[in-house]
């Protein structure tokens, strides 16, 4: 049923109830008031039962890129991060216990996430490799450095290969960002394009750029452009997680990852956001 016509029906049930409640109370109540009263107390139930069967959103359906849209065909999307958490809690708590006694041990989480762009995956390759303090240490000395304006491909390439290196970025990585500098400033990388293309599509496009991996662009499209069905399964802290939640001999290979993983989607990011917490 339309909200248009949801709201006048709440209202008139809620304004008849109330008068003929406040009639039985005053004992004013003949024969004929107690049958509206009891027939509107049963309109009313029907009536939040029919709302209640209205079919709702799945759980595929509702996802992250549905919280970063602000426009549909016909209104914005008003689906919240939280709301979204908590689907995927309850998909990954019923689809897999293991996994499921674990989140209920580590308790609600936020994830953080990073707006789409170039910044976004200069943030990606400074992590490569990287423990997270060692990461954000570095990535904080090259916004410093760039300080007051943002990380952008005008002040990674003002820098340039001797200016990273002081910062603490390896000569190679250095040459990557510079890389991704000079395509993003050709417009060769459109980061305004990324978050209409579905998954395999940023990947194919990402991957293309030098030193840009797997692993950088599932980084990418699970914390900047929120797509919440991302399994990295070749990163280390998810094998290892892995390995000692369920108890396997050895630290599994991406293939085991992804098999053991197939039960989490469409929340897969969800699922490697808690096996990341379980390490901390």
């Amino acid at each position: 049923m339309e909200k248009r016509f949801q709201a006048p029906l709440v209202v008139t049930f809620s304004l008849s109830l109330s008068f003929v409640h406040g009639s039985l109370l005053q004992g004013r109540a003949p024969s004929l008031l107690l049958r509206i009263y009891a027939l509107l107390v049963r309109l009313s139930l029907l009536f939040a039962t029919f709302t209640a069967s209205v079919p709702a959103q799945s759980d595929a359906a509702l996802t992250l890129s549905d919280c970063t849209r602000s426009r549909h065909k016909s209104r914005p999307h008003r689906v919240t991060l939280r709301a979204v958490m908590k689907k995927a809690v309850a998909h990954l708590k019923m689809s897999d216990p293991v996994l499921g006694a674990l989140i209920e041990s580590l308790g609600p989480s936020r994830i953080r996430y990073r707006p789409a762009t170039f910044d976004a995956l200069v943030h990606a390759i400074v992590n490569q490799q990287l423990s997270s303090k060692a990461a954000a240490t570095i990535y904080g000395r090259l916004q410093a450095a760039l300080a007051p304006k943002l990380v952008e491909p005008r002040g990674i390439l003002r820098l340039g290969e001797t200016g990273l290196r002081a910062l603490g970025i390896s000569r190679q990585k250095g040459s990557y960002l510079l890389d991704l500098a000079q395509k993003t400033r050709k417009k060769e990388v459109d980061f305004d394009a990324l978050p209409k293309l579905p998954d395999a599509d940023v990947l194919a496009k990402l991957i293309a750029i030098k030193g840009i991996g797997e692993w950088t662009v599932h980084m990418f499209l699970m914390f900047a452009l929120r797509r919440p069905d991302v399994l990295p399964v070749g990163d280390l802290g998810i094998q290892s997680a892995i390995h000692k939640l369920y108890g396997l001999e050895s630290r599994p290979k991406p293939k085991q990852v992804a098999e053991i993983g197939a039960k989490w989607s469409p929340f897969a990011s969800y699922a490697a956001w808690y096996l990341w917490r379980s390490l901390e």
